[in-house]
C-alpha cells in the first residue's frame, strides 16, 4: 500500500450524527491519497458503528481511549499514529469542501510547514480564518498581539514540526484554546506559515462547540496569553495586555455592561497594535 500524503486527525466525543456528514464529505474529496484517524475520546453513542459503516469507502482507522475531556489528548493520539508526513486537523462538527485536499496538495513544498485557509460558517455564511499578518510583525508576534483567527480545522502541518514541539499541550486549563497555544508554539519555533486565500471548509456553529462559551473563552485566552508575555518584554508586553483588554471589552459589551466594556476598549486603544486599535475604535463608535 502506498504511503498516504495526508493523515486526517478527527477528535470526537458523542457526535455520531455530525460524524456521518463529515465522513461523507471526506469520501467526496477529489484528492484520494489520504487516511483518516477517528480519535474517540470515550464516546457512549454509536460513533464506532458510524466509523465501521465507512471503512469500505476510505482508509479509516478508529482509535478509542477513555474520556479525557477535551480534544488535545485524542489529537495527540492521532498525531502519533499518523502514517503521512502531513497531518490535517478536522473537528468532528466541521466540514471540508470536496477540493480541500486537492488545493492543499498543489502548494505542498519542502519549505512550507504550516498551511491554512479560509472557512465559512453555516450561520449567515460569514467568512472566517483570514489571518492577515502585518509586515511589521513576525508570525509569533502577530498571533500574540492581534489574536488568533486561524481555524483549527483548516490546519495542515508537517508531522515533524508537531513531534518537535510534542503536539498539543494536555493542560485542561487550555481546553478550547489548545489550538491557539499550538500555533503560538509553532510560530515561536519559526515554522513557515502559508495561507491559501480560498474558502475550503465550513464551521458548523452548534450548542456543543467547546469554544462557543464566550465568557469562558475570554478567561482561557487571557490565561494563555499571560504565559507568553515574558517572550515579548517592553512594548510587546503592552500589546499583549492591550489584546486582553480588547477581549475583555468585547465580552462586557456583549453582556450589555457598556460602561465597563468601554473602559477596557479605551485601555486597548492606548498601547495596542494597529489592528487592535482599529477594532477597538470601531466597537466604541457603535456604543
Amino acid at each position: 500500500m502506498n504511503k498516504p500524503t495526508f493523515s486526517i486527525v478527527v477528535p470526537t466525543y458523542n457526535r455520531a450524527a455530525y460524524l456521518v456528514e463529515l465522513l461523507q464529505g471526506l469520501v467526496k474529496q477529489t484528492y484520494k491519497n489520504f487516511e483518516v484517524l477517528i480519535c474517540d475520546d470515550g464516546s457512549s453513542d454509536h460513533t464506532k458503528e458510524v466509523v465501521e459503516s465507512f471503512q469500505h469507502l476510505i482508509d479509516l482507522k478508529y482509535c478509542y481511549d477513555t474520556n479525557w475531556g477535551g480534544p488535545a489528548k485524542p489529537r495527540n493520539i492521532g498525531i502519533r499514529n499518523a502514517a503521512a508526513d502531513w497531518v490535517c486537523f478536522l473537528d468532528s462538527d466541521d466540514l471540508w469542501l470536496p477540493n480541500k485536499l486537492d488545493e492543499v496538495f498543489q502548494v505542498l513544498s519542502d519549505d512550507r510547514e504550516v498551511i491554512y485557509h479560509l472557512f465559512s460558517t453555516n450561520y449567515q455564511k460569514q467568512i472566517i480564518g483570514r489571518h492577515q499578518k502585518s509586515p511589521f510583525y513576525n508570525q509569533f508576534e502577530d498571533l500574540l498581539f492581534n489574536g488568533n483567527r486561524i481555524v483549527n480545522s483548516s490546519l495542515v502541518v508537517k508531522k515533524s514540526v508537531l513531534l518537535k514541539i510534542d503536539g498539543f499541550r494536555e493542560d485542561k486549563k487550555l481546553i478550547g484554546v489548545e489550538d491557539y497555544d499550538l500555533l503560538l508554539r509553532m510560530a515561536r519555533e519559526k515554522a513557515d506559515f502559508y495561507f491559501i486565500d480560498k474558502v475550503l471548509g465550513e464551521y458548523r456553529l452548534n450548542d456543543s462547540n467547546i469554544s462557543g462559551d464566550f465568557p469562558v473563552q475570554v478567561l482561557k485566552i487571557n490565561h494563555l496569553l499571560t504565559q507568553y508575555e515574558r517572550a515579548v518584554p517592553g512594548v510587546g508586553k503592552a500589546r499583549v495586555e492591550a489584546l486582553v483588554n480588547y477581549l475583555n471589552g468585547s465580552y462586557y459589551l456583549s453582556s450589555k455592561d457598556v460602561p465597563l466594556g468601554k473602559k477596557f476598549l479605551l485601555k486597548s486603544l492606548k498601547k495596542g497594535s494597529l489592528p487592535i486599535k482599529l477594532k477597538s475604535f470601531v466597537k466604541l463608535l457603535k456604543f
